[in-house]
Formats: structure tokens, sequence, C-alpha cells
């Protein structure tokens, strides 16, 4: 247990003032008990930043018989344009008159020939739009842009069997509370926070104006870049997979339907993942003091070791975290 005194058998009473761990493990091999006023689960190195993703952009082509937003839309296999004097072999006239003045899809009608002043009217067949003498092409190109985790060092704190947390405020923030059984947390105040994953769209293309200048005589005018604001929000599946701020708690070996963590106050419940292990059941040790701190130097992590028979005075030694986790430690179990 981590609380404020030890009494004549060795248990621990009332509560520290404040436990901070920054970017460090707090870890027992049995159940772990913590009562403090405050409690301070915090990552202090974590840096991220938005890029661009690996991802193909989306693209999209649409139509308009009117420029601007809120007009009906019309898609490439919908329209078609008439081409002045114009014969292509082996491809559909979608018109009556022979292949003068012939109506064409769009998605036929040749790269070369789509910005020429040979196109003419536009007409879309379903929606009874027929000689359309000006319209407007739009050319989209939807670029994606994620949040990337750099660089993230998670305070943690875990125990193979039970962890039961009881203060007034409890602040775990880009970190872990990880338990082989159960997490039972009784506070005041929660506060499971982390950075917040982005998803990023930034739009960028090309518009034309596909319009009748005189009698018989058509014109394609580039207008200009397609222009639309950027499109920000949360992105919840990004928060799963790449941000620490997570109460686990664990069974053996098999991977459980999501539950709840115990918060009796019942001002937060905390939904976690079930995954791993549950087998070692070594008695909980014992750290005792009125405020804990426990900080990671430069880059390696700390890890408190703690001595169930030590004399009081709390931690026995300081040791470097070890490389392994403690999914790692736990024993093979065979099927």
């Amino acid at each position: 247990p981590l609380g404020g005194e030890l009494d004549e058998n060795w248990s621990v009473t009332g509560s520290a003032k404040q436990i901070n761990n920054h970017s460090a493990t707090i870890e027992a091999q049995g159940d772990l008990y913590i009562a403090t006023n405050e409690l301070n689960n915090i990552n202090d190195h974590i840096v991220t930043e938005m890029r661009k993703s690996d991802e193909p952009p989306e693209t999209e082509t649409y139509f308009q018989t009117s420029d601007g937003d809120g007009k009906t839309k019309y898609s490439p296999d919908e329209v078609t344009y008439r081409i002045h004097s114009k014969y292509m072999r082996g491809v559909a006239c979608q018109s009556e008159g022979g292949h003068h003045r012939c109506y064409y899809w769009w998605n036929d009608i040749p790269e070369h020939l789509r910005h020429s002043k040979r196109l003419q009217r536009m007409s879309v067949p379903s929606k009874g739009i027929n000689g359309q003498g000006d319209s407007w092409e739009y050319n989209v190109i939807k670029h994606i842009y994620r949040t990337v985790i750099l660089e993230t060092d998670p305070s943690k704190i875990s125990a193979a069997g039970n962890v039961v947390i009881r203060g007034q405020t409890i602040n775990n923030q880009d970190s872990k509370i990880v338990a082989g059984k159960t997490v039972n947390i009784n506070a005041a105040q929660l506060n499971n926070q982390s950075q917040e994953a982005i998803t990023k769209y930034v739009y960028s293309g090309s518009i034309y104006l596909h319009r009748r200048k005189d009698e018989d005589k058509y014109r394609c005018e580039y207008k200009g870049e397609y222009k639309k604001p950027d499109e920000i929000f949360i992105d919840n599946a990004l928060n799963k997979n790449i941000v620490d701020h997570q109460i686990v708690e664990k069974t053996p070996l098999t991977e459980q339907s999501r539950s709840e963590v115990n918060v009796e106050n019942k001002h937060n419940q905390v939904a976690v993942d079930k995954t791993v292990n549950d087998t070692l059941t070594q008695q909980a040790k014992v750290v005792s003091g009125q405020s804990i701190a426990i900080n990671s130097n430069q880059s390696d992590r700390t890890h408190i070791k703690t001595d169930a028979n030590h004399q009081p005075g709390s931690i026995t030694s300081m040791l470097p975290k070890p490389t392994t986790t403690i999914e790692e430690d736990l024993p093979h179990q065979e099927n």
C-alpha cells in the first residue's frame, strides 16, 4: 500500500497528501492499495504532430448548372456533353442525328477534349436537363492529415492483482492504470485525460466553366483553385489506438468484452478493455509517506521496488525500470 503512516502491525493508516508519478512506474506483484489526497499519474514526455496520411487522397468530380455551394450536384456518370463536329470511333452517341453535334457521356470523352472549345452544351438525361449552355465542373482533392505521436513516456500504475485507489482527486494524463484483476477507484474527482487525436481534411482542386460565348461558339475557362475550409475533428479511433490514457483491467490470456471500472462515488464510470494476465499472487508491498514523488531520470523511467518486511522508512531501493513489461514477466500458461 501507499498511504499515510504505518501502525504497529505494519498496516497503512491515513492518506498521503500527494503522490506524483511522472513518466515512471509504480508496480506490485500482488495487490496495490493507494490512499492519497491527490494522485497525479502524468506523462511528461508526450509530443504529437499533424502529418499527411500515407493513404492516397480522395478525389471527386461533379457538375453544376450554376456556381456556388448548395447547388444540385451531378456526377460524371450522369452527365453528357455535346461535341461539335467530332466523331469518336467506338464510342456510342447518346443523341439522335448521327455523330454531328453528338452528346457523349463525360466518362467517354478523352482528356484532351474535356477542357477544349469543342465541348458545348451539357445535359443530364436522368434529371430532365437538356442542352444547358453554361455549366460548372469541379475537380476536388481531399488530403488527410492525422495526429502522430513522435515521443511518449507514459506513467504506469500496475499490479498483478487488484488496484485500489482512495483519494480526493485522481489525475491520469496520457498514462495507464493497469490491474491483473480489478481496478477500484473511490475519488471525489477522476480526471482521465489525454492529448486529443485529430484528423484534418485539407481540400484542393480546380474549377472550370463551360460556357456559351456566342451562337455556336463555346469556351472552357479555368476559374481557379477549388477552395473549402479545412475540416477538423476529434478521431475517436485514433484516441483508442495511439494515445495512452487508459484504465485497464486484465484477465487470464483471453480478451473479454468491454466492462466498467468500479468508481465508487459514481461521478465517473470508466469503460475499460480486459486483456491478458492474472497469475502472480505475491503479498502486496508496503510504501508509506505524506508526499511521494516519482520522476523519470531523463529518458529512463524509474521503477519503485518495495519489500514487505522493511522497517518504517518506506522505499527500500530505487532501480532502473526493467526492459520487460509486466506481461512479459508473467509466467507463460500452456493451453
